[in-house]
């Protein structure tokens, strides 16, 4: 019966981490928002202010946003709330 029940628990954890794990679409203003955020930790940056937001898709959901900052500089978001910032 112990046997039967760590296999079962095994089973249950296996077939769980298979689930996909849903994430949300952030917007291009949430993507700039985290690059200005990002990127003020840095004190050598000059860019900041105005910047244009450039989504890249695939299958048409956005995968990443490629930020330009009109006074130098860029930066990369990812499009998925869960991805974590580098």
């Amino acid at each position: 019966m112990k046997k039967f029940f760590s296999l079962l628990a095994v089973t249950f954890f296996c077939m769980a981490s298979l689930q996909p794990v849903s994430a949300e679409v952030i917007t291009p203003e949430v993507a700039k928002s985290t690059a200005d955020g990002l990127l003020s930790l840095d004190t050598e940056f000059v860019g900041g202010g105005e910047a244009t937001v450039t989504p890249v898709t695939q299958d048409g959901t956005p995968v990443y946003y490629l930020i330009e900052y009109n006074a130098g500089g860029w930066a990369i978001i990812a499009a998925q709330s869960s991805s974590k910032p580098l």
